[in-house]
């Protein structure tokens, strides 16, 4: 167990002790009290609710459940706390087991409507908000769960016919950076309403057409032709 484990696990401990102590009782010997948790000489003791990931720096808003006040005890802990909740790719590579401290953020909002729900723990509102607008009933909410699913359904048939799986269909697959992603983007420009039909010539290999049918989804075309001139005489 790290120092940072061993210092909350103490701090907790003391908050516990304290809360079972009935009204009227009178106090332990001061030789039999709870020992507040090891810190550094230099560290200060308080309810920290503001830690920074030791990786990125970035701020995060922590809360430690069952302490009073609702922070963490030292700004360390506060600073670990906010390293295991933190999204930077170190952090994210780093993160270690959850031992006895749970995410605070039950609670999200829907980004359209903005409807509360408790979707259990997760590692930051964001998080929270991001399950609550996937399971949300409202008509923004369906309209864009229904849209993303039209750009994954599309850019698959797209990957199909003009990436790796084109050679299934007996095609092969178009040559050219960022030639599929320009495709991909084409069927979600689409999907969201700007344009309702296009058409692409992939210079010297085939001809990609795109347009949405009468049950609203989206079709994907692939078409190549073959010419062969040939003089008098030849």
């Amino acid at each position: 167990m790290s120092q940072e484990e061993r210092d909350l696990s103490a701090y907790l401990e003391g908050i516990a002790a304290a809360e079972d102590d009935s009204p009227g009782e009178e106090p332990p010997p001061e030789d039999s009290e709870a020992e507040p948790p090891a810190v550094q000489e230099d560290e200060e003791v308080g309810s920290f609710t503001l830690g920074k990931c030791n990786y990125c720096g970035r701020e995060w808003g922590v809360t430690l459940e069952g302490a009073k006040g609702g922070g963490y005890p030292t700004q360390k802990t506060a600073n670990a706390a906010a390293t295991r909740v933190c999204d930077c790719p170190e952090a994210v590579e780093n993160r270690k087991p959850e031992i006895g401290v749970a995410f605070a953020v039950t609670t999200g909002a829907c980004r359209y409507c903005g409807q509360l729900q408790e979707v259990g723990p997760h590692p930051s509102q964001t998080a929270a908000d991001e399950t609550v607008t996937e399971v949300c009933s409202c008509p923004s909410a369906r309209t864009a769960r229904r849209i993303a699913e039209q750009i994954e359904d599309a850019q698959s048939r797209v990957n199909r016919l003009f990436g790796e799986g084109a050679e299934d269909l007996g095609f092969k697959p178009i040559a050219g950076d960022g030639a599929i992603e320009l495709l991909e983007r084409v069927v979600e420009l689409i999907a969201r309403g700007p344009i309702s039909s296009a058409s692409l010539n992939i210079r010297g290999q085939c001809k990609a057409k795109f347009s949405i049918t009468s049950k609203g989804k989206i079709k994907v075309s692939r078409s190549e032709t073959r010419s062969c001139d040939l003089e008098a005489g030849e």
